[in-house]
């Protein structure tokens, strides 16, 4: 079940299920999870990692994006750096 789970996060599925219930409560709108664009992290090679961390001073971190456009709603799932901060 570990394994499943572990899976689950890397493809950006459990991200996903929580998307889709943020967009509801955010925007009122229930959007199906195939209008999605999901890219989970398993693209992400460990040298990708260590890249951002020691030359970016970034992390990478999967986001989970809901934002209303002219278009509709535009929903994403994907990797991102992001600057790393040290408090």
């Amino acid at each position: 079940m570990q394994k499943l789970i572990q899976h689950l996060i890397l493809k950006g599925m459990i991200l996903l299920k929580k998307l889709i219930v943020f967009t509801k409560l955010g925007f009122g709108e229930y959007v199906s999870q195939e209008k999605f664009h999901v890219e989970g992290i398993t693209e992400i090679t460990p040298e990708d990692v260590e890249f951002a961390k020691n030359e970016l001073n970034h992390v990478v971190k999967l986001l989970g994006i809901a934002k209303k456009t002219d278009n509709g709603l535009e929903i994403r799932v994907h990797p991102t750096f992001l600057l790393k901060i040290t408090y």
